[in-house]
């Protein structure tokens, strides 16, 4: 089963990679995706809701940028399945 994610979302000045933002605003929208394939061997492809929630936990800590998301604000989520 494949999925698509995006998370936008908004980071504070205390974020541990605002730094490299140089254009950097309070009210910046900022995007991250990925392509997520769970295997049925591993998977309960049945219960995507296992899947959505893992997807949304990976989007998030990319966003926190790989630490957490305690810096991360106004996140929105949008998850489809590919076919």
């Amino acid at each position: 089963m494949k999925f698509k994610g995006k998370i936008t979302c908004t980071i504070d000045a205390n974020h541990p990679d605002r730094k490299y933002v140089s254009d950097w605003t309070p009210e910046m929208v900022l995007e991250f995706w990925d392509i997520y394939d769970f295997s049925p061997d591993f998977w309960d492809t049945h219960n995507p809701e296992k899947m959505i929630g893992y997807i949304k936990t990976d989007l998030l800590l990319v966003a926190g940028g790989g630490y957490n998301w305690d810096h991360v604000h106004n996140v929105n989520f949008e998850i489809k399945e590919v076919i």
